[in-house]
């Protein structure tokens, strides 16, 4: 055989190997990529939650406390109505 046919045979097989190579590159990068976002979403995440403590930290659970007695007044007097709309 000349080795214009041999190459012609293993041409498609070449373009076919080098195409999946490529694939594979691609999304190997891409997964990288997506990986970097995360860990600088955890960064982002943990600024922020270590920005949250001390003097914010204590505003928020004043806050929690105050919804909490609100819920539980409402709570009272929706069982209130509901007992005197029975009577």
């Amino acid at each position: 055989m000349p080795p214009s046919s041999i190459a012609k045979q293993w041409e498609p097989i070449v373009n076919a190997v080098c195409g999946f190579v490529f694939f594979v590159g691609a999304f190997s990068f891409s997964a990288n990529m997506s990986q970097i976002a995360t860990k600088a979403d955890v960064i982002a995440l943990s600024t922020r939650l270590s920005d949250l403590k001390g003097a914010d930290t204590e505003r928020i659970q004043a806050r929690l406390e105050a919804l909490e007695k609100e819920l539980t007044r409402l709570e009272l007097e929706r069982k209130l109505e509901e007992k005197l709309r029975r009577k």
